[in-house]
């Protein structure tokens, strides 16, 4: 069944790409007049017929698979023929004709004139035929639309048909953008040989001269030439709809092909030979990768079924491109052709370029393309430095804006099916080097790395990397409510800020099995928090005129570790997975990676109200066990000294409001005596303590080094064992501990 269904799916497919008439299938009324005179042998018969509303059905009806009706029969399309005149006589084996006319909406086909086997003698006129009617028998290969003039003379006989006439396209457009000028042109029809030439305008000069039929012994020589001037040249802007826009500059083109044409086996052509060139002066191009222009300067040489450039250079921005080498159109060099050996190179110089909602720093490199200009195949290196990468901001549901080019590599815009040209990419190597990336007052993230990438181009999803990206430097600040507190000034915000872990290798690792999308994470954070115990703030409350006899210097701080180990797609699901509703941040977590959207603003509040629940939560029990984030196996909460992860949570959404409190319940003299820094001098300067720590901490070799709220130094002695030596230099203290610890 499954063997059927798919050959009757291809017959279809087939059937629904149109093609040439197969059937006279036409179906209405008409009305008419013949009559008859002469003899038996010589009759002579005068005819009028009429018709209106016609059904021209150019093929017949096919199967094909419709889900989920299955199995349906499909009619093709049906062409109106709104009127029909066929007036005229025949005398002596001739058919005079006056006329016959018929109409198709707005087109008109008529013939006038005398038609016989010894001699024609007639006139015939297609006026406003439209390309969305010729589409139906034929598969146009590019979005084109217009309307198509013809008028001509029949002559000869039977046996040497000639015909010669004119020919206009008009009100012309390519990909929904309209042509500036008309193209005009003739044709003429003798011996066998179709020929045609452009006349208009000046810019667009083609010449061809096509045999038909071809006989085994004739003459089937295939000749074209094409020759287009800057004008002509600014037409690809329609080409590639709008991806490549001619500014200004000078160009021309000029093309010459001849060979064999073998109509035996379906238009064969043989002996094929090009000749050709491609001049570029001063010419300036933009396109919708690059927000500034292109200029080139050089020439392109096309030599048989080769394109060969001897220099062709460039300028982007501050970086300077060159281009060298040859690449065929059509089949790929073998190993043993000498032109193998230099294959079309691009040499990127240093220099600053930018790209679209995709990247602004650095840039150089070399690429390497091999394959053919119908199948590249793309290799080499290119360097990024010093730059910043950007990630492509979010739209609303009601904005409607062109697709980014983000959106076009990752293949969140439709294609359209079997592209003629898919690059591929053969080791290509992409090397990072000092990059950031960053949305304030988010995140932020200095990186570097390298990737190697193979495969196919008409979608990200389709391409194998390999390699690594080395996170350097990085903080993330979570907003734990929307509201900011003030004490006279606004300075304190209840954020919890993340910075990366510098003492680990924090890794993004790519895959080739497992795509571009879905890497492996290998990341650590940190952030500090002061602990206040329980009983000292209740303490605060009832004793907020005295100072106290412990004073705040006894608040102890927390290191907090968010540790990230495992697949983006083990990640992204699971987040909101399980436990209470108010963490339910995905309602559909069943797909494995969300392809096409990230998480919008209203997900990203949901998981704040979570960890507020979880804050809240783990107050209201004795011990905060209670209540357990919906973190996936790959997030794990850690801490040094060592707390549960539910209280790990109410410590980061506590510690805000703990210090507000506390300034607002305490006198001067109270703030002046206590400790109150060691809960406000992490949240503003831990990434500087990180590394002032990080660096003593691999000076003297030590697992673990503190100086602030107290001098703290941690030696290894053993696999899992620690000896501690800790001094508070605080004067209301000033004690010196040694500690040994044994984790298991």
């Amino acid at each position: 069944l499954w063997r059927i269904e798919k050959q009757i799916r291809e017959l279809a497919a087939r059937r629904q790409a149109g093609g040439v008439p197969t059937e006279l299938d036409i179906r209405g009324a008409y009305t008419g007049e013949i009559t008859l005179a002469g003899t038996l042998n010589a009759p002579e018969v005068n005819f009028k017929v009429q018709g209106s509303n016609w059904q021209w059905h150019p093929q017949s009806a096919f199967p094909a698979i419709v889900k989920p009706l299955g199995l349906v029969k499909e009619e093709p399309q049906v062409i109106s023929v709104e009127r029909v005149l066929a007036q005229g006589s025949i005398e002596g084996g001739a058919i005079k004709l006056e006329p016959l006319r018929v109409e198709l909406g707005e087109t008109v086909l008529a013939v006038t004139g005398k038609l016989s086997a010894e001699q024609e003698s007639a006139s015939f006129a297609v006026e406003n035929l439209s390309l969305d009617t010729v589409s139906n028998f034929v598969q146009l290969p590019v979005d084109i639309g217009g309307k198509i003039d013809v008028k001509g003379s029949l002559g000869g006989s039977l046996a040497n048909l000639q015909v010669k006439g004119e020919i206009a396209f008009t009100d012309g457009a390519v990909n929904g953008r309209s042509l500036d000028e008309n193209i005009l042109g003739s044709f003429s029809y003798a011996d066998s040989r179709l020929e045609f030439r452009t006349t208009s305008p000046e810019s667009l000069q083609v010449y061809a001269s096509v045999p038909y039929p071809t006989e085994p012994d004739g003459d089937s020589q295939l000749k074209v030439d094409v020759k287009l001037g800057t004008e002509a040249i600014a037409w690809v802007n329609l080409l590639t709809q709008g991806q490549v826009e001619w500014i200004d500059g000078e160009g021309e083109v000029t093309l010459n092909a001849s060979g064999r044409l073998d109509l035996s086996e379906q238009m064969l052509l043989r002996d094929l030979a090009v000749r050709g060139k491609i001049a570029l002066f001063d010419a300036k191009l933009k396109s919708a990768a690059f927000p500034e222009p292109l200029n080139v300067n050089g020439q392109i040489a096309l030599n048989n079924q080769l394109l060969k450039v001897e220099q062709l250079e460039g300028k982007f921005a501050d970086s300077k491109l060159s281009l060298t080498g040859v690449l065929p159109i059509f089949q790929p060099l073998s190993p043993s052709d000498p032109d193998s050996s230099n294959p079309l190179t691009v040499v990127i110089e240093q220099g600053q370029i930018g790209l679209e909602v995709l990247y602004q720093g650095e840039m150089d490199g070399q690429v390497v393309v091999k394959g053919a200009v119908l199948s590249p195949v793309i290799g080499g290196e290119v360097r990024l430095a010093n730059g910043r990468v950007f990630v492509p901001k979010g739209k609303s549901r009601d904005a409607v804006a062109s697709p980014t080019l983000a959106d076009r590599w990752t293949g969140t815009v439709n294609r359209r099916d079997n592209a003629a040209v898919v690059p591929k990419l053969d080791n290509f190597r992409v090397v990072l080097e000092g990059l950031k990336v960053a949305q304030d007052p988010l995140y932020r993230f200095r990186f570097g790395g390298a990737l190697t990438l193979n495969g196919p181009l008409d979608n990200l999803n389709k391409v194998q990397p390999e390699g690594k990206i080395q996170l350097e430097r990085g903080q993330v600040t979570y907003a734990i409510g929307s509201e900011k507190l003030t004490t006279g000034t606004q300075l304190l915000t209840p954020d919890t800020e993340f910075v990366l872990n510098r003492r680990h290798r924090n890794e993004i690792v790519f895959k080739p099995k497992q795509g571009l999308l879905n890497p492996d994470l290998d990341i650590q954070m940190r952030t500090l928090v002061s602990e206040l115990p329980r009983n000292k703030r209740e303490r605060l409350e009832s004793q907020a005129n005295e100072i106290p006899d412990d004073p705040l210097n006894r608040v102890q701080r927390i290191d907090i570790l968010l540790s990230i180990k495992g697949q983006v797609s083990q990640l992204l699901p699971s987040l909101g997975s399980q436990a209470s509703q108010a963490c339910q941040i995905r309602s559909d977590t069943s797909q494995p990676l969300p392809e096409k959207r990230g998480f919008s603003s209203e997900e990203l509040q949901k998981l704040a109200t979570c960890l507020q629940a979880a804050a809240f939560e783990g107050e209201a029990s004795e011990d905060g066990s209670d209540f357990q984030l919906p973190t996936p196996s790959v997030v794990k909460l850690t801490s040094n000294p060592k707390r549960s992860e539910s209280e790990i949570i109410r410590l980061l959404g506590e510690r805000i409001f703990v210090l507000a409190e506390t300034l607002q319940n305490s006198s001067e003299g109270q703030l002046l005596n206590s400790g109150v820094i060691q809960l406000f001098v992490p949240a503003l300067a831990q990434s500087l303590l990180y590394d002032v720590e990080n660096a003593v901490s691999n000076a003297l070799g030590l697992a673990d080094f503190r100086f602030f709220p107290i001098v703290e130094m941690t030696s290894k002695v053993g696999d899992q064992s620690f000896v501690k030596l800790s001094y508070d230099y605080n004067p209301d203290f000033n004690e010196f501990k040694v500690r040994y610890e044994v984790r298991f």
